[in-house]
């Protein structure tokens, strides 16, 4: 089964809730129905508290203006949905060597997410002779602003690895200085001075384009969604759990490439998308993380 979600109104995370759901009614429980969410930006300000002017200007001038989004927008860096195609890989690491990966980057200053992300760009200069590279991972809004799993609000941030020769050898030193990059952005001040710049800029009337060209903005080379340990159940009911694969998605550009993690039923899988006429990056990436954690 592929259930298919538009980020306007759900995330990963939000799709591990449907399964959950989907799964109770299954077995034959009765599910409640959802109340209605408030507006993000009630939220935000609800948890305020942290705003200063100074930085909302300094993220505000970072955002190009309405005439450059559109500008963007109608550059050559999408893709046309007639004849596309797009290839899927997968791949899974048990959880001995899952928990392994999370101890050793723990003992090393960093996360399994940035450790995802450090061989993932490495890869890619090894096949892609690439030297920077940036990668797009979503932010789970839900603890900064006190709302339930079954809830949605989500951001997504940009960090830049650069990578020599030596990038093997340095692998947790840059996985450490990635994860800062990260989690710069995702104070909870940032989060909120970015919310205002973005109200001001995208209304329920503007121009669509102006989304597109925030997207095209980033310059990300990839995108990974890490959703970790699943609170799922293996079972409920007489109804069990596979196998959950995802998330994964594609934004359409020319050149992008999506990684999805998720650890569930004592497994961690990996699903990569690309488009067709890019290879492969997964293999490569679970070989990186392999030779990190070697003895």
């Amino acid at each position: 089964m592929v259930l298919t979600f538009h980020h306007a109104i759900a995330d990963g995370m939000a799709g591990i809730a449907v399964v959950e759901d989907l799964m109770r009614a299954l077995a034959g429980e009765i599910i409640e129905p959802l109340g209605t969410p408030d507006a993000i930006n009630e939220r935000t300000f609800q948890a305020g508290g942290f705003l200063s002017q100074d930085g909302f200007d300094k993220v505000a001038m970072a955002i190009p203006d309405e005439a450059t989004l559109l500008d963007i927008a109608e550059r050559p860096l999408w893709r046309r949905f007639k004849d596309d195609k797009v290839s899927v890989g997968t791949a899974t690491l048990e959880i001995a060597f899952a928990e392994r990966l999370r101890e050793i980057a723990r003992s090393n200053g960093t996360t399994v997410n940035s450790a995802i992300c450090t061989a993932l760009a490495i890869a890619a200069g090894m096949r892609e002779a690439r030297r920077d590279y940036t990668i797009l991972n979503p932010v789970n809004l839900r603890p900064v602003l006190g709302l339930s799993a079954k809830e949605c609000a989500m951001r997504a941030i940009a960090g830049t690895l650069t990578l020599s020769d030596a990038s093997l050898l340095n692998f947790w030193a840059l996985s450490r200085k990635f994860g800062a990059q990260l989690n710069e952005l995702r104070k909870p001040e940032r989060v909120q001075q970015t919310n205002r710049a973005l109200e001001r800029l995208i209304g329920p009337r503007c121009d669509p384009r102006i989304a597109s060209g925030l997207l095209g903005t980033l310059g990300y080379n990839a995108v990974v969604s890490n959703l970790g340990r699943l609170s799922v159940p293996d079972r409920i009911g007489d109804v069990e759990l596979e196998a959950i694969w995802g998330p994964v998605g594609q934004a359409r550009l020319n050149e992008e490439r999506f990684i999805g993690v998720a650890t569930s039923t004592s497994v961690m899988r990996f699903i990569e998308a690309t488009p067709s006429y890019q290879a492969p990056l997964l293999d490569a990436l679970i070989e990186t993380l392999l030779k990190v954690c070697e003895d």
